[in-house]
This record gives structure tokens, sequence and C-alpha cells, in this order.
């Protein structure tokens, strides 16, 4: 499912350039025919739908009066804290390693998002990362490729490491989360659980 209904954005263009006509012909008192007057029109309908869409795209879409029937997309932007758990069992115990607390920053428009972890040892940061709608459940997920930079002082047992992770969205009264698992080159896996800062 398309994160925009784009039969109303259309829509929403069309009835913009008919107003932009209407005023534009009435104040310039302009005649509308096969002369240069009409090439001027149509460029002025271009530019504003234009403009109206570029101020949408980065900004206006994220307001609540846009929501379930022309964005189908929540706004994710901001603050997110939570726990990073790996499946990977330390030789020395033979148990899992414990939770490790983490925080992410996500920054979003309509078309483009990334998200950024931090922990007290590493920082990670999306290379390619996509916010989509499932077409059928209509559930929100972030599916993202990493590079995570581990601090100086552990790189001896922590190296530089790629992975991709998948993070599904969730809104109900306790708040809002994102949790899914993660992969990485170094053949580990884990799950990453977050809940949006208020």
């Amino acid at each position: 499912m398309d994160k925009i209904d784009y039969k109303k954005i259309i829509w929403l263009s069309g009835l913009v350039a008919i107003v932009t006509i209407t005023v534009y012909v009435k104040y310039t008192k302009i005649t509308l025919g096969l002369n240069f007057d009409t090439f001027g029109v149509i460029g002025v309908v271009a530019g504003i739908n234009w403009f109206l869409w570029s101020i949408f795209k980065k900004w206006l879409w994220k307001y609540l009066i846009f929501n379930n029937w022309l964005v189908m997309i929540p706004d994710l932007n901001g603050s997110w804290s939570g726990t990073l758990q790996s499946t990977w069992i330390d030789n020395t115990t033979n148990k899992p390693i414990p939770q490790i607390e983490t925080t992410a920053i996500i920054r979003q428009d309509l078309s483009t998002i990334t998200i950024d972890f931090s922990t007290n040892e590493m920082e990670s940061r999306s290379i390619i990362a996509e916010i989509s709608l499932h077409p059928h459940r209509r559930v929100t997920e972030i599916n993202y490729i990493y590079q995570s930079d581990p601090d100086a002082v552990v790189k001896h047992r922590s190296e530089i490491h790629y992975g991709a992770a998948k993070l599904i969205y969730n809104k109900n009264s306790k708040g809002e989360t994102l949790k899914g698992d993660y992969w990485t080159d170094r053949k580990t896996t884990g799950t990453i659980t977050l809940k949006r800062n208020i």
C-alpha cells in the first residue's frame, strides 16, 4: 500500500489549478486562448502546485488533519529509548549477554527516513532506510541497513560491522513502540525494542 493516496493528491492538484487559474485570470484580466498569456498561467499553476507539494512533503504531511485519508504512515520523528537483546551466547558463561540500553533518533519526511542508534559502547547509523505500509494488514514497518561504529576502547573485541533490521510500529493506550529483529555480518542476531520518549 502506498504511503500516500495519490489519486486524492491528483484531485487536490486539479482543484488548486482551477482556483489558481480563476483568481489569476480575474485579477490580471487576461484572455485565455492560444497566446502567451495562457502559457504564463500554466507556468504559474505549475509553480504553485510544485511549491505546495514541496512544503506538504517536508512538513505539512505530519498534521493529524491528513492522517488516514491522505497520508497512511505515522510521524515517527523524535527520540526513542529501549533495549537491544542479542541472541549471542557468551562462551565463558554459556548464557546470552544482558540487554543493552539504547537510544534511537528518527528523522523522517514523507519520502525518506533515517534512524540512528547509540549505546554506551557504539553508534550506528542507517545507510539505507524505508518506511512502508503492509498492503493487507496496514502494519507500518521500518526496514533498514546500518553501519555500527564501536567506541575506540572496545574495538579490540567489537569491530565496525554492518547489519539490517526490520521494526514494526505499534500504537496503543500505553504509547508508541517499535519492535523487531536485527541481523549482522558478524553472524549475530537479536531483538530491538523501543518506546517513543514523551
